[in-house]
């Protein structure tokens, strides 16, 4: 079976968890059938994570993806090549249970040599919920992003959905369909930001965003 030759790291409700310096080669090339997910670091309801440096690429997957994890902090990490989201923390929680304070910090995001299709989310960097829970104190700051060229599927590099208290700070992103993009947040403070080459808008503050600074 290729996916067992995959990197993958998860764990599972686990707490106090540091990851220094991690090098994962998904090898996404090799990995059948093709439409499989699989990611390079999953945490799934866990809390207290951090990952530090490190590279992770060609992932069948996202590089870098929590599930319903708080206090989560990805730092100077460089993640490139993968097939999905490529760092992916999300909120899919039901019953009001809060998930809060993520940050992806100085990562250096490349989704260039990704395989690019229609059908496939290549947000470089996507904090989100996708149920009606919190999300709460999320940051995306003094990151690089170098997204494809050709705008092709969801071709956005840092996006935030349905996020309370949130900062998008000191980016600097290139190419893509979107630079910069909210999405039902509310409190977010949008600032100091470069962006260049992008496909058609530069930040998208859209649907039901409330309180929303842009400077």
């Amino acid at each position: 079976n290729a996916l067992s030759d995959a990197v993958m790291m998860k764990f599972t409700t686990c707490t106090n968890i540091t990851i220094k310096n991690p090098q994962i080669n998904g090898n996404r090339a090799a990995q059948t059938p093709a439409t499989a997910s699989l990611h390079g670091l999953y945490f799934d309801g866990c809390n207290h994570v951090k990952i530090e440096g490190g590279k992770i690429h060609d992932t069948r997957g996202s590089g870098v993806r929590g599930r319903n994890t708080s206090n989560m902090h990805v730092l100077n990490a460089w993640v490139y090549d993968c097939s999905e989201r490529h760092i992916y923390c999300a909120a899919a929680n039901t019953g009001g249970v809060t998930t809060e304070n993520v940050c992806v910090e100085g990562c250096l995001v490349d989704v260039r040599g990704a395989t690019t299709s229609a059908d496939k989310d290549l947000t470089a960097i996507s904090l989100s919920h996708n149920k009606s829970v919190i999300f709460d104190n999320v940051r995306a700051i003094n990151n690089t992003v170098y997204h494809h060229p050709d705008n092709v599927g969801t071709a956005t590099c840092i996006t935030l959905a349905g996020a309370v208290n949130a900062v998008i700070s000191g980016n600097i992103v290139i190419n893509g369909h979107l630079a910069l993009s909210t999405f039902k947040c509310t409190n977010v403070a949008i600032s100091n930001n470069t962006a260049a080459n992008f496909g058609a808008i530069g930040v998208e503050v859209a649907h039901g965003n409330i309180d929303t600074v842009v400077s």
